[in-house]
């Protein structure tokens, strides 16, 4: 059965909280959604500027990772 966009989003915070280090875009897209990756960009981009996630350069790609108000909403 497929998510819903609310569902989808959930599970990639949980994913970014629950990772021992920060997260890739092509790691997320392996583990945690069926999005395709314009949508995720999007997703991540909002996160970001809503303060859910924050986002470093790691290489040649950005890295994500929990924020402390998604540490403080989920507990992690």
């Amino acid at each position: 059965m497929k998510q819903n966009i609310f569902e989808t989003r959930i599970e990639i915070l949980l994913f970014v909280l629950h990772s021992r280090k920060a997260v890739s875009r092509v790691e997320l897209e392996c583990n945690a959604s069926d999005l395709t990756t314009c949508a995720l960009n999007r997703i991540l981009a909002q996160f970001v500027e809503w303060g859910y996630l924050n986002k470093s350069k790691g290489g040649n790609s950005f890295l994500y990772s929990a924020s402390e108000k998604t540490k403080q909403i989920f507990g992690g």
